[in-house]
């Protein structure tokens, strides 16, 4: 590796970071929500669920995500609203999902073919 690709490494990854030198503090939650993105991806991948069960969690998920992304609403005057429905709201809601789910397959399972 040459310098120049290691400081531009440097700068790519450092960038987010950079925003918390300038008082930006809407960086913390994408933060925690990229973590928790990463978990429920594992997550997924230990269920033994079908393929189409996985999906529709993955879907539900993200599409939470979304959804709560395109409110309009500003975060420097609503700091605790939006990090109370960033955080937990995609997770709660992809639960909900796994719950009718986990009743469906469990249900399949135990009626004979």
């Amino acid at each position: 590796m040459t310098r120049r690709t290691i400081a531009l490494a440097y700068g790519i990854c450092a960038f987010p970071f950079d925003a918390f030198a300038h008082g930006e503090g809407a960086l913390i939650p994408f933060l925690v929500q990229l973590v928790l993105s990463i978990l429920f991806l594992i997550l997924i991948a230990s269920i033994k669920f079908p393929l189409a069960g996985k999906l529709m969690l993955i879907g539900s998920y993200f599409l939470a995500a979304w959804l709560i992304l395109s409110l309009d609403i500003p975060y420097q005057k609503n700091k605790a609203l939006v990090n109370f429905i960033f955080v937990p709201g995609p997770g709660a809601i992809s639960l909900a999902v796994y719950m009718l789910l986990r009743n469906k397959y469990t249900k399949a399972k135990k009626q004979p073919d």
